[in-house]
């Protein structure tokens, strides 16, 4: 064989042997997220979803809120939520609201 060629193989060789370290020996990375989320359902006395109840998140710290209204079947999800503590605030149209520290 050729010098070249030699120079080739030995190049092939090591990059096969660094590309094996690489895989076998990176250590496995966990992300952590920034923002949580509140879901939950709106029930009556009897169990039943209320529909289109309107969800309010405050943050005890910042005074931030955020919004959302519930379904049909009284379900709702409040997404990008800072980590804190949250008064949260049920109401449906015509009833006075329900207020639940979470």
């Amino acid at each position: 064989m050729s010098k070249l060629s030699w120079l080739l193989v030995l190049g092939l060789v090591t990059l096969a042997a660094v590309s094996i370290q690489t895989v076998m020996f990176v250590p496995v990375l966990n992300a952590q997220v920034l923002y949580g989320s509140v879901t939950g359902t709106v029930t009556d006395q009897s169990g039943a979803g209320v529909p289109r109840a309107h969800v309010t998140a405050t943050n005890r710290a910042t005074s931030v809120a955020r919004e959302a209204d519930a379904d049909e079947n009284g379900h709702y999800t409040i997404t990008d939520l800072a980590p804190g503590n949250y008064d949260l605030r049920l109401q449906q149209a015509g009833s006075s609201p329900l207020l639940r520290r979470i």
